[in-house]
């Protein structure tokens, strides 16, 4: 790690010495390479999200393909990440599109998080040290489930994007980082709506108190900066605004109520977090806020310190939302659903990591006059740092296998699913378990209904939960070991099914077109 400067690096500065350019450079090549390592050997090809969001990218592209399943033809509020990485799967097969992507994500995600590193410290070490804790953080745990780097989907462009325009803006940058963030909310809307007024409190705050409002830009470019992020937003903005108006408020509050406490209250209800997550959170931002300031960082700390207090902000609203609202008759998943606890849960982490390398540089500077107890000492922060690594590549992770099978029933769900794609006419519908994963990835038809799968628009949700519940109940009512005629047409919505994979089972009378060991496929058309 190299020493502790107060100077703030000014991008106002173009021409920077090459070896600085560089530097830079290296650092940037160095983060990639161990985000992809994180990534590939953590969350293998496909990670726990990618069949749900590559697939509905290739659907997009290809209307006639997966046609009928609900998932796939309900709303894109994500328009602008199926269109740019769908366009992939016209060319390329869902596993190679998802290398080419993440490859592609990463590599912006190492550009974003250098841009504000090294507002915060100069050199290639301090970078890659906060960079090497903030990857064992991560993988130690979270408050809400939100992770940055593992498979790929819309955010992971989006905060590649917000870090590099919270770079820029905190060297003074108006113009640049205004267009970024229209990407970032482009690529994923809340996570780009959240870094914005993150961004917005990190640079104006500090002025405020610094009373240094003569530094504000003009109006006209303040003007030029709102018409460039406009511009950059409106792809992506339009179409997630579209997924939320058009349903009779009784159909959007009870899709609100769905989404929040029942599909994806382990992100958005704050009831259901774990007090260990809350405990450690809790003792990160003690600590943060103990020795954020015996740190000595530069300017560019005091971005970072506003920049967390508004996740800090945003997370405290949700969690008045969700405690306090109810005791007033007011109702909070409508305000839960915007996720207000996911830059929270990305960001603490983060400002606890570039805390610690500073206090590791200045304690090192300390030993300036006995160079052996000052080689000891960087030599303790490596081996933490390459600590905080090991862990993060070789604790095994949930991600690693998301259907938690035995590698053998999860070979023989594979080669039932891949009968469906190689068998199954293209416009069949298929009727799966409901612990069932990936169909679409593997099968390549559409699906009746899919927990993971689940849509984002109102009207979508409810039908959803219709056929979920549907599913479910049928699967507690069935006879144990039998799949029979009769028991298929107590379904209720049994004309929307032509096959169905279940456990495999000898008590059957339906034409059994294809047999593993522990998963079968019944035909069930005409039936």
């Amino acid at each position: 790690m190299d020493q502790p400067q107060r100077e703030l690096p000014s991008s106002r500065q173009p021409n920077q010495p090459w070896w600085t350019r560089r530097q830079r450079g290296w650092t940037i090549v160095l983060l990639f390479a161990g985000f992809m390592a994180y990534s590939f050997v953590r969350t293998p090809i496909p990670a726990v999200n990618e069949p749900h969001y590559l697939t509905k990218a290739k659907h997009v592209w290809n209307p006639a393909w997966g046609r009928g399943d609900l998932f796939l033809e309900s709303s894109n509020p994500h328009f602008v990440f199926y269109s740019t990485v769908g366009s992939l799967t016209q060319w390329f097969s869902l596993e190679q599109t998802a290398v080419i992507s993440r490859v592609a994500a990463l590599l912006l995600l190492a550009v974003g998080l250098e841009s504000l590193l090294s507002v915060l410290m100069t050199g290639i070490r301090p970078v890659l040290a906060t960079a090497a804790l903030y990857l064992g953080l991560m993988a130690a745990g979270n408050l809400a489930g939100e992770w940055i780097i593992g498979g790929v989907e819309g955010k992971v462009f989006a905060y590649g994007f917000a870090f590099w325009a919270a770079g820029l803006a905190a060297r003074g940058c108006l113009l640049r980082p205004a267009a970024l963030l229209g990407c970032a909310v482009s690529f994923h809307p809340v996570v780009g709506i959240w870094c914005l007024l993150a961004t917005l409190a990190g640079v104006g705050i500090p002025r405020l108190l610094r009373g240094d409002l003569a530094r504000i830009e003009s109006l006209p470019k303040i003007a030029a900066a709102v018409v460039l992020f406009g511009v950059c937003a409106a792809p992506g903005l339009y179409p997630a605004l579209q997924t939320l108006g058009g349903a009779p408020a009784e159909i959007a509050a009870q899709g609100d109520r769905i989404q929040v406490f029942s599909r994806l209250k382990h992100h958005l209800d704050p009831a259901v977090f774990s007090l260990r997550a809350y405990a450690c959170y809790a003792v990160m931002l003690v600590v943060w806020m103990a020795f954020r300031k015996r740190a000595a960082m530069s300017a560019g700390g005091d971005f970072l310190h506003w920049y967390l207090v508004a996740s800090v902000l945003f997370a405290a609203g949700g969690l008045v939302a969700r405690f306090v609202f109810p005791l007033f008759g007011f109702q909070s998943a409508s305000l839960l659903k915007f996720y207000p606890f996911r830059l929270f849960d990305v960001l603490l982490p983060l400002a606890v990591a570039v805390l610690t390398v500073r206090l590791f540089q200045q304690w090192a500077a300390g030993f300036s006059e006995f160079p052996q107890k000052q080689r000891a000492a960087y030599g303790m922060a490596y081996l933490v740092c390459g600590a905080a690594i090991a862990y993060a590549l070789l604790v095994m992770p949930v991600d690693r296998s998301p259907t938690r099978f035995h590698p053998l029933v999860l070979a023989d769900w594979q080669a039932s699913c891949r009968w469906a794609s190689e068998h199954a006419p293209d416009d069949a519908r298929v009727l799966t378990p409901s612990y069932s994963w990936g169909f679409k990835w593997y099968g390549q038809r559409a699906e009746y209904v899919n927990y993971k799968d689940c849509p984002q628009d109102a009207p979508s949700l409810l039908e959803w939960q219709r056929r979920y519940d549907l599913l479910r109940t049928w699967e507690e009512s069935r006879l144990a070991g039998t799949m029979s005629r009769e028991i298929v047409n107590q379904f209720e919505d049994r004309e929307l099914i032509d096959f169905v994979i279940a456990r495999t089972n000898d008590e059957t009378d339906l034409p059994v077109v294809y047999r593993g060991q522990y998963f079968s496929v019944f035909d069930v058309r005409g039936q």
